[in-house]
Order: C-alpha cells, then sequence, then structure tokens
C-alpha cells in the first residue's frame, strides 16, 4: 500500500526465546487447505459441530485432515444432554486422526451445559496427553484447559491485556487468538466501538483518502484518519507487519500457542510464513 509503513524486525512463526517456543496454529475449513498445501502451517481444522443430537459431527474431510487440532464450531449450539458420550467421540476421533487437541471457542457467553461438558471432556484429553483450548470466558471453569485471549482492541495496551490475562490465568495457559482489524471509528469514541470493515470497504477507503500510515506499538496495529462530512474518523487495522508484531510480542512474554483464522488472513498467509 502507497504510504505504509513498514515496520523493521525479523520472526519466525515458530519463534524461539528462552526455551519456549511460539506454535502459530492456522484455523481453515477443509474447501481451504488447497492454498495453504506447502505453507507448513500446523492446521487447526474447522470440519466439526455439536449437533442437535449431541453426537459429534463431521464436515466432509479429506486425507489432509490429520494432526493439528480438531476445531469444535458453535454457532448454533443445541444443549448438550450427554457430556459423556460427546467426550468419547471427541476423543476416538482425535486418536483416529492424530490431532493435538481440541479448539472450543464457545464465545463471551457461557452457559452450565457447556462449562458442564468442557469440564469432563478436559481431563480426559490431558489424561491422553491432548491439549484443550478454550474461549476466556471459560478459563476459570476449566483450570487444566489453555485459554484464548482475542488480541482485537481499541484503547490500553496489547502488552498490558496480555499480562493482565497471564496474571488471572497463569501464563502458561495463555494462548493467543489474533482477530484481524479493520475498524473505523468516529471521533469521539466513549464507547471504543467502531464499524468493523471488509476487505473491500477498507480498500476502497484506502484508496479514497491516500492516507499518511502511522503504527501504534501499544495496539500493535497501523492507524490513519480522515475527514468525512466535518467528522474525524480513525481507522485501525493490521496488516503482516502488525501480525508479525504480535507474533513477536507473544514470543517475547514466552506464550506458547497463537492462532490466526485463515478467512480473516488469506491474502497474508504466504508472507507469515
Amino acid at each position: 500500500m502507497a504510504g505504509s509503513l513498514e515496520v523493521k524486525y525479523t520472526i519466525d512463526a515458530e519463534s524461539k526465546q528462552g526455551g519456549i517456543h511460539l506454535q502459530l496454529y492456522m484455523t481453515a475449513a477443509p474447501d481451504q487447505y488447497r492454498p495453504l498445501a506447502g505453507l507448513g502451517f500446523r492446521l487447526c481444522h474447522l470440519a466439526y459441530q455439536i449437533g442437535p443430537d449431541n453426537h459429534l459431527h463431521r464436515g466432509i474431510v479429506s486425507r489432509q485432515t490429520q494432526n493439528g487440532l480438531m476445531a469444535i464450531s458453535d454457532t448454533a449450539p443445541p444443549p448438550i444432554q450427554d457430556s459423556t458420550q460427546l467426550c468419547r467421540e471427541i476423543l476416538r476421533e482425535c486418536t483416529n486422526r492424530g490431532f493435538d487437541g481440541v479448539h472450543a471457542d464457545f464465545g463471551t457467553a457461557t452457559t452450565p451445559d457447556r462449562i458442564a461438558f468442557l469440564e469432563q471432556l478436559s481431563p480426559l484429553l490431558h489424561r491422553n496427553s491432548r491439549k484443550l483450548f478454550v474461549s476466556s470466558a471459560y478459563g476459570r471453569h476449566v483450570p487444566s484447559a489453555y485459554v484464548l485471549i482475542n488480541t482485537a482492541l481499541s484503547g490500553g495496551t496489547l502488552r498490558a491485556m496480555l499480562s493482565d490475562a497471564a496474571y488471572t490465568f497463569g501464563r502458561q495457559r495463555i494462548a493467543m487468538d489474533i482477530e484481524r482489524l479493520r475498524m473505523d471509528f468516529l471521533l469521539p469514541s466513549p464507547s471504543g466501538e467502531g464499524t468493523a470493515l471488509s476487505q473491500e470497504a477498507f480498500e476502497a477507503l484506502y484508496q479514497e483518502c491516500a492516507p499518511s500510515v502511522f503504527f501504534s506499538h501499544e495496539l500493535c496495529a497501523k492507524y490513519f484518519t480522515y475527514q468525512k462530512e466535518g467528522r474525524t474518523h480513525f481507522v485501525l487495522f493490521d496488516d503482516a507487519d502488525t501480525i508479525r508484531f504480535k507474533l513477536k510480542l507473544g514470543t517475547a512474554l514466552e506464550l506458547r500457542y497463537a492462532f490466526l483464522l485463515y478467512s480473516e488472513v488469506s491474502d497474508l498467509a504466504a508472507s507469515l510464513r
């Protein structure tokens, strides 16, 4: 992009500092595997969901659905009535496909049936040398699970947020959930809430404004401002530079895991390896 600010540093997707490796997972659906072939990402397979019958349902998968993690989507969740059977099905699928464990991001609102399910799944996976990753809302309820911390923020500092999460849950449990930012804020913005921009909308706005771009070390994101109808807008966004910077910060904080969603970074994937 014309006018963009280059952030200078080098970092590998799987980095080492003080004996701690930062393992980067790419969360992707089976129909997205082809463009990822040869890039060397460890995959988090977005191919599973909990069915209304309380059984584990698997989408159309190929031989490539091996190793990495099982990602369980929870977009239209039925109440879980039988955790025991569901947990057994998940462990069996992990064993058959050589998965490292399970990524179960059930969002920001907890439900009693999800808590009970995760409380039962976590020790079962742990006994079988497999990991469980849960959203921060469930972190206190599942003490043996890794906790996903979303990196998208519009105020404060990312370092402080990750440090606070490490204090709350334990540094060894923290995993970075790197959400790609493209947000437009109308200033002043006391609520800190902006309007999400699609890739097409962001690129059109960028071309129209041809702005000067700056880097925020506090937010680990780039930004620019523009005027419209006498009001000031503040646009916060991520690109390959800022995502690598977030990975560098995770390495510096000795975190072990980070996640990217392929649908958000498909245009950047090759440059992140």
